[in-house]
């Protein structure tokens, strides 16, 4: 099986102490991860987890554990910037990625070897396909705090960065 992942966070490297070399403390929001079978790679697959939100009709979410075990059982996990972010991510939110490293294909630290620069997934994208990435990565953790937000009620506070729980209220908590 042939697993591609993508993670969002809570918060920005602005909002960490020691910022890009603190990525464990960036806490995980969402990770999709498509998947298909290498033998018959015609339809893709993708399943959702986001750590605090209890399943619901709107959002089919996978437990971590479900998770876990189809990382665990896949052949090749593809990513952009994986082996840098992503399983720092993933590990600080109890992932165990052990058994990671031999599978992981890094599209970012491919094109590195292969050419000794670094290029952004948006430029890498408007080169080699029709579509290009729509948005930056910060919009994500806006959108999830917004999301919470909503869950909650708005609370009219201002956001607090330095937990999980965003936009939370004196009231909330």
């Amino acid at each position: 099986m042939l697993i591609t992942l993508d993670t969002e966070t809570v918060r920005l490297a602005n909002e960490v102490e020691c910022g890009w070399n603190n990525i464990k403390n960036f806490g995980l929001s969402v990770l999709v991860i498509g998947w298909t079978w290498l033998k018959s790679p015609q339809r893709l697959e993708y399943e959702i987890y986001i750590p605090d939100l209890a399943v619901s009709k709107y959002f089919p979410c996978k437990s971590q554990d479900k998770i876990q075990q189809r990382l665990d059982r896949a052949e090749q996990i593809v990513t952009f910037n994986g082996e840098g972010f992503d399983f720092q991510v993933l590990e600080s939110a109890g992932f165990d990625l052990s058994t990671i490293g031999p599978k992981s294909f890094d599209i970012l630290t491919r094109f590195y070897q292969a050419t000794g620069h670094r290029i952004s997934l948006a430029n890498l994208t408007s080169t080699m396909l029709p579509e290009t990435k729509q948005m930056k990565g910060e919009a994500a953790v806006y959108y999830w705090r917004a999301a919470k937000e909503l869950q909650r009620g708005w609370s009219g506070s201002l956001l607090d960065n330095t937990s999980d729980n965003m936009c939370r209220s004196e009231e909330h908590t």
